[in-house]
């Protein structure tokens, strides 16, 4: 499964999201892609981002507090 996080530097949210991702990453062992704002200005506009942290699942936005729901429930299921 490949999470990806869409980001600013100066967002501390985004700190917070990308912190509680890693820690998840660790326990569950997904793919993290993490794209920053000031990095990927075009890819930004192209996939009509306007609000950060945005967490997307292929290309679904979710919640950090849905995302840890689905992948414990994949681990519970023996999917990861």
């Amino acid at each position: 499964m490949k999470v990806r996080l869409f980001k600013a530097e100066f967002c501390l949210a985004c700190k917070e999201a990308l912190k509680r991702l890693k820690e998840l990453q660790s326990k569950y062992n997904f793919d993290l892609e993490i794209y920053e704002f000031t990095e990927n200005r075009e890819l930004f506009k192209e996939l009509g981002i306007k609000f950060v942290p945005l967490i997307l699942i292929d290309s679904k936005p979710i919640s950090l507090k849905d995302l840890e729901t689905l992948l414990e429930h994949k681990r519970l299921s023996g999917e990861l």
